[in-house]
Formats: structure tokens, sequence, C-alpha cells
């Protein structure tokens, strides 16, 4: 469902907006929200905040 969502879907809609400033904000609003977030990727700070986690759970090489 997400592959469609993300790479179907949204591409489909911003296609049919012809540049529209309300279709684009609309699509921008969606992908702003929290639950989509992932698709933007880790902040440094977030990865080493994980990193630190496993090491610490883990040991120096954080389990691997």
């Amino acid at each position: 469902m997400a592959e469609r969502f993300y790479f179907d879907f949204l591409p489909k809609a911003q296609e049919a907006g012809h540049g529209d400033a309300e279709v684009a904000s609309t699509v921008k609003t969606i992908l702003d929200a929290p639950e989509h977030s992932w698709k933007k990727g880790m902040s440094p700070e977030d990865r080493a905040r994980i990193d630190t986690f496993y090491k610490e759970r883990y040991g120096e090489d954080g389990g691997k």
C-alpha cells in the first residue's frame, strides 16, 4: 500500500494538478505529517542516539 501511495498516487495527483498551488500545498501537508517523516530519512542526531543505545545494550560493536 505504501509503495502505491508514495510512488504512484502522489506523483499522479501532482501531475493531475498541473502545478496548481492548492494541490502542491495538500501534498506538502500530507508529506510533512509526522507519520510520513521516515521518507525524509533520519537526522544525524537520531542516528547517533540509536547507535548509542545499541552500543550500551550490546557492546561497542552494537551487536553486529
